[in-house]
């Protein structure tokens, strides 16, 4: 038997996992807008991380408004973090 070594270990796999559905139920609580903006923010689902810029050009608003988007949804999952939503 050889092993892999281009493989990550298993408990790395596993982790990643759990830091992907935890993202993904944590996103379930902004707006569509919001999770979009978010995804192409911080490269999430196999996408590059975008400039504020970029997005905003995606959305048709300014990257002033992304801006505003993000911090909006940061703020929504900060509230639900203190409110024991996502303690976890």
């Amino acid at each position: 038997m050889l092993a892999d070594t281009q493989a990550p270990p298993p408990d790395a796999r596993v982790a990643e996992e759990h830091r992907r559905r935890g993202v993904g139920e944590c996103l379930v609580h902004l707006t569509e807008r919001e999770v979009l903006m978010v995804r192409l923010r911080y490269g999430l689902d196999a996408h590059e991380p975008h400039s504020l810029q970029e997005i905003g050009d995606l959305l048709g608003v300014s990257r002033e408004r992304v801006w505003q988007l993000e911090k909006q949804a940061f703020a929504t999952l900060r509230r639900l973090r203190q409110s024991t939503v996502l303690a976890e």
